[in-house]
């Protein structure tokens, strides 16, 4: 009987140490199915700079493990982690970071391994994280089977479906180019909206949204990139901002690249939604109900707007407030059986908002922030990017990464 081969060998221990079923996945994570890829980046059978050879290979969960055996008997590990991990790297790649584990590897290693990575990591696949504390706005229905969208063709609703379903399996970014591409073809049929959805659900920081402003400046006449550098601010305002000061900062710039974008967008409730929300933030109470208002009238089946109407008329109409949640609640509910992905963690909040208005309303509660808090915690995060994946909706899997769990604990109260 025929002795099995090196790599089969590794590749048998590298399988077994995958995991077992995308329930078990955290952060950047690496899926099942790439055993072979990684061995060949990871040097195979070739033979290595310094006298190495590949000894042996493991993947846990998002960090792979190659230990190599070198000339003299001199043994060392290196880790590949995402690219975005740069603590402690040797060497970057498009889709890795490379680290020291064990020994004290030569750099003519490093780089041997790096330049192998770096000819095949097109073919690799990370599964990438959604931050557990992102309320993302809740999404238009797909269109059912063989039909299309309102505004769209069978085409675009047939690639608006696979980006639905890219955004349901918690593929984000991917999800977000497919609609970036698709909403330059045609911004009807809810294209902007899931751009919206899409966009959010990758937490963009300030540092992303001066990207997107950057990309926006440069291209002063792409309405598309004005639209996103603005809910990209938005975002980064509402959700990353460390002190009240940089959130002012993220919405007066929010504002700036929606208002390029309103002539042409002024079919679309969410660009009135930000602009109201952002000015409501900023202070501008007479702004914002103007400027939701024509959110709703273009939106009315849209439960956001009716959510982001109960923040902005809270401290002067609270009964309309409570009467909005309530709409939020049941439109959210009648959208998500046909459907449509909404945020479980939301609406769970959404109910302690509504109990905290009544309390309010009683007098047995003071009129504090609860739509949008500055969040302390985040002044003190080493590393902002680090996230768990959470819940978002209908059919999305929550990872939670063992290292950050504290700290996503301590910003669970943070508004979305």
């Amino acid at each position: 009987m025929a002795r099995p081969s090196f790599t089969a060998v590794l590749l048998a221990a590298l399988a077994f140490t995958l995991p077992a079923s995308a329930d078990e996945r955290i952060a950047y994570a690496i899926p099942p199915g790439q055993e072979k890829l990684v061995l060949a980046m990871c040097g195979g059978e070739d033979a290595l700079p310094g006298g190495c050879k590949l000894a042996g290979a493991s993947i846990d969960k998002s960090v792979i493990v190659a230990r190599y055996s070198c000339k003299g008997g001199a043994e060392h590990a290196l880790e590949l982690r995402h690219a975005s991990v740069k603590e402690g790297a040797l060497a970057t790649t498009a889709a890795f970071s490379i680290a020291r584990k064990e020994g004290a590897p030569e750099a003519d290693l490093v780089e041997a391994l790096a330049a192998r990575i770096r000819k095949q990591e097109g073919q690799f696949r990370w599964v990438e994280p959604q931050p557990s504390n992102v309320e993302a706005p809740t999404t238009p229905t797909p269109p059912p089977a063989d039909a299309t969208r309102d505004g769209l063709t069978q085409e675009q609703s047939e690639r608006y479906k696979q980006g639905f379903s890219l955004y349901a399996a918690g593929n984000h970014r991917e999800a977000l180019r497919l609609f970036t591409d698709l909403a330059r073809q045609n911004p009807h049929g809810g294209v902007l909206g899931m751009v919206v959805a899409t966009l959010a659900a990758t937490a963009p920081d300030p540092e992303i949204a001066a990207d997107y402003g950057r990309r926006a400046d440069e291209a002063p006449n792409d309405t598309l990139a004005q639209f996103m550098a603005g809910v990209a601010a938005h975002y980064a305002a509402h959700q990353r901002a460390g002190s009240r000061e940089q959130k002012d900062a993220l919405y007066t710039t929010a504002l700036r690249y929606l208002e390029r974008a309103s002539p042409a967008y002024d079919f679309e409730p969410r660009l009135f939604i930000y602009l109201a929300v952002s000015h409501f933030r900023l202070g501008h109470q007479p702004e914002a109900e103007r400027l939701i208002e024509s959110a709703v009238s273009l939106g009315s089946r849209d439960p956001d707007v009716f959510y982001c109407r109960a923040e902005i008329f809270q401290h002067v109409d609270l009964q309309r407030s409570l009467e909005d949640l309530d709409t939020y609640l049941a439109l959210s509910e009648e959208l998500q059986k046909q459907g449509a992905i909404g945020s479980p963690n939301k609406r769970a909040r959404v109910l302690r908002m509504r109990e905290h208005l009544i309390a309010v309303s009683r007098g047995e509660a003071p009129a504090d922030e609860i739509f949008d808090p500055v969040s302390p915690s985040l002044q003190v995060l080493g590393s902002p990017r680090l996230f768990g994946l959470g819940v978002l909706g209908v059919g999305a899997m929550g990872w939670i990464a063992t290292g950050i769990a504290r700290s996503v604990a301590r910003r669970r109260r943070r508004a979305a």
